[in-house]
């Protein structure tokens, strides 16, 4: 039995049995796999075939790593979700970074943020959600830094936090508790 034919099995059984001493693995395959012509210890071609079954291994096992992760981030809108999305990081960024100066008595330009409804009636500027729009929500556009509007105005968001309130919006713009009010029947101030 060739070198290779012994080397596989442990090979395989390391990727499986021990999937995080993979370096393990590739110093392991480096060190005792020989690939035909290639076995002269002198070749400057040498290191190129010894890591063709790890890169064989990366290749079959990459496509399966991509593929649950996808189905990690695929959004699920059922109402609890939306509700725990909403509760775990939007509530607390609106009332971190937004509601000292849009939940007041007299809030900045008209504009509250701390309901729904307040969001959908909008400010001096129009609506501030468009819900299932994001493109088309005056948020977005002030979190993003635009040319006309930048909010908050003294530091940006996080990319993260960004991303957070867009999904939020395109989910429906779920808030908890709040009457479903239609953008129909609010008129922008």
């Amino acid at each position: 039995m060739s070198k290779r034919a012994d080397v596989l099995p442990l090979l395989l059984h390391q990727v499986f049995a021990e999937p995080n001493s993979f370096c393990k693995t590739a110093w392991f395959a480096r060190k005792y796999t020989v690939v035909g012509p290639l076995r002269n210890l002198h070749s400057p071609l040498r290191h190129m075939a010894n890591r063709r079954p790890v890169i064989l291994a990366l290749l079959l096992f990459a496509p399966l790593g991509l593929a649950s992760r996808a189905a990690d981030t695929s959004p699920d809108t059922s109402p609890s979700d939306d509700s725990d999305f909403f509760e775990s990081r939007i509530r607390p960024l609106l009332s971190s970074r937004c509601w000292g100066c849009h939940s007041s008595d007299d809030p900045e330009s008209g504009l509250r943020l701390d309901s729904r409804s307040s969001m959908l009636l909008g400010g001096t500027r129009g609506t501030a959600i468009v819900p299932g729009k994001p493109e088309e929500s005056l948020l977005i556009h002030a979190v993003n830094h635009g040319e006309e509007l930048q909010m908050p105005p003294k530091r940006k968001l996080s990319p993260r936090q960004i991303a957070d309130l867009t999904e939020w919006i395109e989910r429906g713009a779920t808030w908890p508790g709040a009457t479903d009010v239609s953008t129909s029947a609010v008129q922008p101030r």
